[in-house]
């Protein structure tokens, strides 16, 4: 079983259209969970409206439920899913700073975890630094970093970088790759790209890969009426495939 994290500095990286395209594409040859855990802003429930969920991460995490009973498996979806709750309730252990909880948490959730029959386990994580993301990548094998192709979004990820991924990255060995998403077909973007990855290669050797996905007017306007899943024919569709299929 392999654990992958899809994770950004900031919201609005298309960090979630990467994490429900790239399930459903390695679902195609393996057996795949996501799960959801951007705890304050969740949108799972609003991009599978054809099952509104009412068991959720946060039931498991809080002692209410085993971890079978929250997954939710669809006949029409080749993956499964498990849903954080659609409602922030501040109680929520998960969003303490407990350090005890969380790591008995994370013990008994990499427990659960190496008792399924899962090939690949992806976490769609909350942008930015929480505690539950400080956990969960220490049991991780593999992070995706989406950046958007804008200055924020990059200092960000250098700032992710060398305070939050690099101890864990050389300590744990986890596999690490960079996805600039939504570039516009301009090439000074290109060459203001070739740029940044030059400093993060030579700042941080240990980055694996580099990957762009250019802008689409399709996944833009999909993404405007909330739609994750992406068709076959769709040009980030194509390229996160090709990604998926270098790595896997």
């Amino acid at each position: 079983m392999e654990i992958a994290l899809i994770h950004s500095y900031k919201g609005g990286s298309g960090k979630t259209t990467f994490a429900v395209n790239a399930a459903s594409i390695l679902s195609a040859s393996k057996k795949v969970l996501l799960i959801e855990t951007d705890f304050m802003m969740p949108s799972f429930s609003n991009l599978y409206l054809e099952q509104q969920p009412d068991i959720f991460f946060n039931d498991y995490l809080n002692g209410r439920m085993k971890f079978e009973d929250v997954i939710y498996t669809f006949d029409h979806i080749a993956y499964d899913i498990i849903f954080a709750d659609r409602q922030f309730i501040p109680s929520d252990k998960v969003h303490s700073s407990d350090r005890g909880w969380f790591l008995v948490m994370r013990d008994q959730l990499y427990s659960d975890l190496k008792k399924t029959d899962y090939d690949i386990v992806i976490f769609d994580l909350a942008p930015g630094i929480s505690f539950f993301t400080l956990t969960i990548l220490t049991i991780a094998d593999r992070l995706f970093a989406i950046v958007r192709p804008d200055h924020q979004s990059f200092q960000g990820t250098l700032h992710l970088l060398e305070n939050f991924y690099k101890r864990a990255i050389n300590s744990l060995q986890v596999k690490f790759h960079v996805i600039f998403n939504q570039v516009p077909n301009y090439d000074p973007v290109y060459s203001l790209l070739d740029e940044w990855i030059h400093i993060m290669k030579s700042k941080y050797p240990y980055l694996l890969s580099f990957e762009n996905i250019p802008y689409d007017p399709q996944t833009a306007y999909l993404a405007a009426i909330n739609q994750a899943q992406l068709p076959e024919t769709n040009s980030s569709f194509i390229k996160i495939k090709d990604l998926l299929d270098k790595i896997y």
